[in-house]
């Protein structure tokens, strides 16, 4: 009797110094920790893009396509990022050449090539310049499926920076345009 109080006694100290540690492994396991979301940081880098542009455009009557000096498709992102660099946004520059969250490059068009293209990207502004990520899928889209774009017009930034204020901010969604 004696014998079998001793193992119940090392038995049950064993389990309250286990527990603990199983317990807490478990746990681990269980609990998944919080990340943020791809999408949402395509969708700030597009909002940066955004801002950027209409702080550029803003003081005066120029065209983004003057500014770049219309160039070929091929050519219009590097071409963007110079200007971006030029106008002290280097680090809106240097996020346009990299990649979006999944790890790809932006895609960037002349809305003017993109016509065959009825997307709600095309529907969501007016913008001539087009910035989307092609989303988690890794297929262009060009702003369907799961690709992501910035829906507002640059126009609202341009306005707000001759006025000397910041847009206020709007949840006008694509969906809100629907096809012809």
């Amino acid at each position: 009797m004696i014998l079998m109080n001793k193992s119940i006694k090392i038995v049950i100290c064993l389990a309250f110094i286990l527990l603990p540690i199983i317990g807490g492994f478990v746990f681990r396991l269980c609990i998944t920790e919080t990340k943020p979301s791809l999408g949402a940081y395509a969708t700030d880098e597009l909002y940066s893009f955004r801002s950027a542009i209409g702080r550029i455009l803003g003081p005066g009557n120029a065209t983004i396509e003057d500014l770049l000096g219309h160039p070929s498709q091929d050519a219009i992102k590097p071409a963007l990022a110079n200007l971006l660099r030029k106008r002290d946004f280097a680090s809106v520059a240097d996020h346009l050449m990299g990649q979006d969250g999944w790890g790809r490059s932006y895609n960037i068009d002349w809305r003017t090539n993109l016509f065959n293209r009825p997307t709600a990207m095309l529907r969501a502004n007016e913008n001539s310049l087009l910035i989307w990520s092609s989303g988690e899928n890794g297929i262009n889209e060009y702003g369907g499926g799961d690709d992501c774009y910035d829906s507002a017009d640059w126009q609202l930034y341009i306005e707000c920076y001759k006025q000397n204020s910041r847009p206020a901010y709007t949840n006008d969604s694509a969906d809100n345009f629907p096809l012809e």
